[in-house]
């Protein structure tokens, strides 16, 4: 894409990035889709745009799922010994709704803090939080 979109993708000067993507550091968070709505066809854009949305709500939801659980099970059942299972399930769906509400919040600090590149800020968080690996 930065051959193609030299203008848009490649800026080197940060005015001229400020002015395509926002942003002072460049345009690669725009790579991907300027490559999909520009070269592909609009049957595999609605496909490709379908693929991504799934694998998305996948992830979510298996991260809110075990969230919900270490939440419910670790630490409610700690303040209330003896919750009922529908008051267990209750606890576990409001303690969903709290995390997409945080989440929703957090995108646009994470934005402006890191001038837009997401992928530098999830990958500092996987290293803080995943075990080393050597």
């Amino acid at each position: 894409s930065r051959i193609l979109y030299t203008e848009k993708v490649a800026c080197v000067v940060p005015s001229e990035c400020v002015k395509h993507c926002g942003t002072e550091v460049g345009c690669s968070n725009y790579a991907y889709p300027l490559l999909v709505m520009e070269l592909m066809p609009s049957g595999l854009r609605g496909l490709m745009l379908s693929v991504m949305l799934a694998s998305l709500m996948s992830s979510l939801t298996s991260i809110f799922n075990s969230a919900s659980t270490l939440f419910t099970m670790d630490l409610y059942t700690k303040i209330r010994k003896q919750a009922s299972e529908k008051e267990l399930l209750i606890a576990g769906r409001l303690f969903i709704i709290l995390l997409i509400v945080i989440s929703i919040v957090w995108v646009p600090l994470v934005q402006v803090a890191q001038n837009g590149q997401l992928f530098h800020y999830i990958e500092s968080i996987s290293s803080y939080l995943g075990p080393p690996i050597a």
